[in-house]
């Protein structure tokens, strides 16, 4: 019990004290993340050198980037030295002078380049150094904030000259801008001003929580060493009472009466002796006892312990607690007192044991030690203010939550008499009922004393009696409802929403619980039935409707209730006007904040328009059924006479062919017959053009030169004839060719004409391999070139040759910068016999020529147009190949 008496709480340290380990705390926090802003501010120092290099003169920033280094490597080295250094915390206040000095000469160096490197002439670089010195700014700000001082030492020398500088420059934009960077500096302030109070706080918390585990610590201690002056004072009772024993008669009545276990073990650990009440604890007999070693009933733990014990030799008395193993294999708590048994030379021979059931002690005491935790737990982790007061209402002791409701500390609280300074009659007649000892309670606005603050709370308080009845005090609990109170408004305006909400919509819409019990509806429903909301609201389906009707309603909302989802039917409504609704009632249940079933909630919509219409639209569909039949058999008819004119067009198709074939025989016939003759005119022509021409006069030699023109014509027009033929019917070869071979012999076809006219060929490069027929793509491109140089006219320079390609096809084109195609022949001139109109009359030609390159791009399942330029100059041919060719011989 001298523990108990000595027992003292532990005085908190002084605030002095305090104040210098948190000012500890914030210097380490200092100097553990000083190495971060050193590098960063010589890493950001080069960045802006280097970006600064062209528009500025280089001495003046190496002088300044030397300045700056030379203060970062001061700085390091402080920190350094700190590292080192195991500084007491008396001396804490001259390393955090040295930290903010160096900081601030940092911040001196690198706000004067703000000043001495701004430059005048480029404002995106006087952008980009404000944006630097924000930067820097910044960081000092996740870095330094932890002391105030030092965020202010820093960031007030970086932005100060930066902002003079732009506010003497005295343009629009840099007063703009230095009004922004002051913005972004109190911005700042503002956040380093947070972290410094919010560290400084959570410090003082951590000290606070750590002088209550130390007292928690020493308290738990001297309740150790009281138990052990409790088990000693046990044994010397046990002790006491074993000397009283005189004979081996009342030794042994004693023990086979006695409501402890006892046992006995000699030297080797082997079990002797047990009397009744150990078999009993043990659940087991005697025999099953005697001769076994004590080791195997107890716990493993316990084993090495005994063991211990019987090797060693046991000297003298002990009391301990142990773990017994039961038979059914159950664990029992006991306290056992050990004695060494000595012959009479002294020589050990056994120990012996008296054990006694403590589990009921122990239940006991994990109950209150339980209970006691629980209620501390309480006390002082509860959102809710509680606190005791005595018999004449003085407070004895409050809980944090009070103090934070308050906004007064809980000293203020101590010693506090209720019944003297409550203002509020209400809460002090509620103290005066409970300490009459029937409980009070109090809800309403409270004016606290301290501070004046108004709060809505709710308080009960509770007597506490003492073991003879009387009232020794009691308990108060204070709840802050502020928060429930503006909750039940903002439900309530929310309700109301709602409310207005679905009484807008203009569907019947209702809602009931699971008892069939309106809930409420909107005013689309009141009035469908004739009744007011609050005539509706806690009625039922049979309250509203008649009978028949309410039981078919009820019915389905059970189905609904019973399997809860959405559930969609038709049904039959009772308006107020005494009328028959056809509707279709969309319904579907809703929980609780628990998640357990509420009710449901329906709406209605009346399809009586609806229905109608359906039955008007089913006679008409009667009737459109009838007419389908009719007009059924009129297809059939018709369906008979079209078979016969297909019949007759295959015929037509097949006579169409065989003039096709005759036709074509005509053609061949025809361009071979006028061939033959133009060749021997155009021979004979030239024959008496050049032997007999100095004997014709000038309109002989004119008509001499008609007639050879004419020749060539004819003969050309035959050959054109025979490609054309030939381009629809010659069986086409697909290989791979490579288009720039091509090409080239087509160049060199041309060399002459183009030097002539002084035309440039220009090709793309890396021209495609396609598959195609190599003949077929020689005459296009053929075509394409000479109908450029023909009909390009005398502006003509350039003819160009361009490729590209898409998934499904090669895309190829011919330009020039020639005479253009109009839009009207755009599209006739791939027609047989179809010239370009502007100079048709100029140039000889067959009009066969793109005919011919249009049948031989679609037989490579391609298509041909033409684009005309700018102010109708130039001329684009573009054709196209498709990729899915096969080669001879593939399938």
């Amino acid at each position: 019990m001298s523990v108990l008496q000595e027992s003292r709480p532990t005085s908190p340290p002084s605030r002095q004290t305090g104040r210098l380990r948190t000012r500890r705390e914030c210097l380490e926090l200092l100097y553990a993340q000083a190495h971060k802003g050193l590098l960063a501010a010589a890493l950001n120092s080069i960045v802006l050198v280097i970006v600064l290099w062209k528009v500025l003169p280089p001495e003046g920033l190496l002088i300044w980037l030397a300045f700056n280094l030379l203060v970062l490597v001061g700085r390091y080295l402080l920190v350094r030295a700190y590292h080192r250094t195991r500084t007491p915390i008396e001396d804490a206040l001259k390393w955090e002078r040295l930290f903010v000095g160096g900081l601030g000469a940092s911040g001196v160096v690198m706000g004067s380049g703000g000043f001495f490197l701004f430059p005048a002439e480029s404002f995106p670089y006087q952008v980009f150094l404000v944006f630097f010195l924000g930067i820097a700014v910044a960081v000092a700000t996740v870095l330094y904030s932890v002391l105030k001082k030092a965020f202010l030492a820093y960031s007030i020398p970086v932005l100060a000259p930066v902002i003079l500088r732009l506010m003497l420059h005295g343009e629009p934009m840099q007063l703009a801008i230095g009004g922004i960077i002051g913005l972004f500096f109190l911005i700042m302030l503002s956040t380093a001003s947070f972290i410094d109070e919010t560290t400084r706080r959570s410090l003082e918390l951590r000290f606070e929580n750590s002088d209550l585990i130390d007292d928690l610590t020493t308290a738990k201690g001297r309740a150790e060493q009281v138990i052990a002056e409790l088990k000693h004072e046990i044994s010397i009772r046990r002790k006491a009472e074993k000397a009283r024993e005189e004979s081996e008669t009342q030794y042994r009545r004693l023990v086979e009466t006695m409501n402890e276990g006892l046992g006995v073990q000699d030297e080797n650990g082997i079990v002797t002796y047990v009397n009744d009440k150990l078999c009993e604890i043990l659940g087991r007999s005697a025999a099953e006892v005697v001769g076994k070693p004590v080791k195997d009933f107890l716990e493993e733990r316990m084993r090495s312990f005994f063991g211990d014990m019987t090797r060693r030799r046991l000297k003298k008395r002990t009391l301990f607690e142990t773990q017994l193993l039961a038979k059914d294999g159950r664990v029992i708590p006991v306290l056992v007192s050990a004695s060494p048994v000595f012959d009479r030379s002294g020589v050990f021979k056994g120990v012996i044991y008296v054990l006694s059931d403590i589990t009921v002690r122990k239940r006991a005491e994990r109950r209150l030690r339980e209970s006691e935790e629980k209620y501390r737990t309480i006390f002082e982790k509860s959102p809710l203010g509680i606190f005791h007061f005595d018999a004449t209402g003085t407070i004895t002791a409050s809980n944090e939550s009070l103090s934070r409701m308050s906004g007064s500390p809980a000293e203020h609280f101590i010693g506090l008499n209720l019944l003297e300074n409550l203002r509020d009659e209400t809460m002090r007649k509620a103290v005066l009922d409970c300490l009459s000892g029937v409980g009070g309670h109090y809800e309403g606005s409270y004016h606290w004393l301290m501070h004046g603050r108004i709060t809505d709370m709710r308080a009960e308080f509770g007597p506490v009696f003492a073991e003879d009845g009387t009232v020794a005090g009691g308990i108060g609990i204070i709840e802050d409802i502020s928060e429930r109170k503006r909750a039940e408004n903002l439900l309530k305006d929310q309700l109301h929403f709602l409310q207005t909400l679905i009484d807008t919509i203009p569907n019947p819409i209702f809602y009931k619980d699971t008892q069939g019990r309106y809930l409420g509806c909107n005013r689309a429903f009141e009035e469908r039935i004739g009744a007011s909301r609050d005539e509706i609201v806690g009625k039922t389906a049979y309250d509203l409707y008649p009978r028949n009707m309410a039981e078919k309603y009820v019915e389905m909302d059970n189905r609904l209730l019973e399997s809860p989802g959405e559930q969609i039917h038709e049904t039959s409504l009772l308006f107020a006007q005494g009328t028959l609704h056809d509707v279709i009632i969309n319904k579907g249940t809703f929980t609780d904040a628990n998640g357990n079933l509420a009710g449901l909630v329906g709406v209605v919509l009346d399809i009586t328009e609806r229905k109608q219409a359906e039955a008007a639209l089913q006679r008409a569909h009667d009737e459109l059924e009838i007419r389908v039949a009719e007009r059924t058999a009129e297809l059939a008819r018709a369906n008979e006479e079209l078979m016969c004119e297909v019949a007759e067009r295959k015929r037509v198709e097949e006579e169409l062919r065989k003039s096709s074939e005759k036709l074509k025989l005509f053609a061949y016939s025809i361009a071979h017959d006028l061939k033959s003759p133009a060749v021997g005119i155009h021979g004979l022509t030239r024959l008496l053009h050049s032997r007999y021409r100095h004997l014709l006069d000038d309109r002989g030699k004119g008509y001499c030169d008609q007639i050879l023109k004419a020749s060539e014509h004819v003969a050309s027009l035959a050959e054109e004839i025979n490609l054309y033929v030939a381009s629809k019917e010659a069986a086409l070869k697909f290989e791979r060719i490579h288009i720039s071979e091509v090409l080239e012999m087509l160049r060199d076809e041309f060399s002459t004409r183009l030097s002539v006219h002084r035309v440039k060929w220009v090709e793309k490069e890396n021209l495609p391999v396609i598959c195609a027929d190599r003949v077929s793509m020689l005459r296009i491109f053929r075509n394409l070139v000479d109908n450029a140089l023909k009909y390009g006219g005398d502006d003509l320079s350039e003819i160009g040759i361009d490729h590209f390609e898409t998934e499904d096809e090669h895309v190829f084109s011919v330009r020039d910068d020639g005479v253009g195609v109009s839009q009207e022949d755009s599209e006739r001139i791939f027609g047989r016999f179809q010239r370009n109109g502007r100079t048709s009359g100029e140039v000889a030609g067959s009009g066969l020529g793109l005919a011919i390159v249009k049948e031989i791009v679609e037989r490579h399942k391609g298509r041909i147009w033409v684009e005309s330029g700018r102010d109708k100059v130039g001329t684009t041919f573009c054709f196209t190949v498709s990729k899915s060719l096969l080669l001879c011989g593939e399938t």
